[in-house]
Parts: structure tokens; C-alpha cells; sequence
């Protein structure tokens, strides 16, 4: 992480689960439901997830995807829907594409859904910790 880039929320420390490592399996799961809760009720000073401007910006998403997989269906357009991310993200990014291209498939629309995750296919069952927080090491895409 350079100077000028700033640190991703996912990536900070929160000093709910600062003593995790040491705590009883019944107290880890205490403060994972609190910083749980985190997302939803805001953190640090950063917005909850349901804030008027996460709102705003994820119905402008809604709108020109439902567009373009209409453009798809409609028009025989080509838009591909990439869905990205390192570790389990990026195993939800695979599931998330391979669902919706079956849907899709079921109803006799070609698929245009496809994913992304850092270090290729093998991070799909193996953990791989070094293309999750190294760029140049995550590249592999599919």
C-alpha cells in the first residue's frame, strides 16, 4: 500500500476484534456479529451501508444493468457483467456468475456473466494469500 492511496475499510484494523486471536471461540463469535453490526450502523465515522448515497449509487447500478441485460436479450447486444474478488469475494464473484448464467441459460438467453479472482481458478479451492494482497501476483483473469 503506497502513501497515496488510502487504506480500504476491510483492510483497517478495528479495535472490536483487536483481541481475537486470543479469545474463546464463543467471544470470537461475539465480536464478528459486532463488527458485523458495523456495516449496517456505520463505523469510524464512515456511512452505513444503507446511507442515501450507497442507496442512490447502487439503484444507478440497478438501472443500467437491468438496461444493458434488456440490450443483451433484446437487441442481441454483447454487455458482459464481470463480477471481481480475492479469497472469498472472489469465490462469491464465481458462484454469483455461474448462477445467473444457468438462469440465463434456462430461459434460452446466451450467457454474459463472468468472473474474476485473484489467482486464477486455483483460488477457488485453495487459499492463496500472496495474489490477494499483491496486484502484479492477482492478474490471472478468466
Amino acid at each position: 500500500m503506497t502513501a497515496t492511496q488510502p487504506q480500504r475499510i476491510s483492510e483497517m484494523q478495528n479495535e472490536l476484534t483487536e483481541t481475537i486471536d486470543a479469545a474463546l471461540p464463543r467471544n470470537m463469535l461475539e465480536m464478528l456479529k459486532q463488527t458485523e453490526e458495523q456495516i449496517f450502523e456505520g463505523w469510524n465515522g464512515y456511512p452505513t451501508i444503507f446511507s442515501e448515497r450507497h442507496m442512490r449509487t447502487l439503484l444507478q447500478l440497478e438501472s443500467k444493468a437491468t438496461d444493458m441485460l434488456q440490450d443483451n436479450i433484446q437487441n442481441k447486444a454483447n454487455n458482459v457483467f464481470v463480477f471481481s474478488g480475492c479469497g472469498t469475494s472472489g469465490r462469491i464473484a464465481w458462484l454469483c456468475s455461474r448462477a445467473f448464467n444457468l438462469l440465463l441459460r434456462q430461459h434460452g438467453i446466451d450467457p454474459c456473466f463472468k468472473y474474476v479472482i485473484s489467482g486464477g481458478d486455483e483460488s477457488l479451492i485453495v487459499c492463496n494469500e500472496i495474489a490477494e494482497d499483491d496486484p502484479p501476483e492477482g492478474h490471472p483473469c478468466n
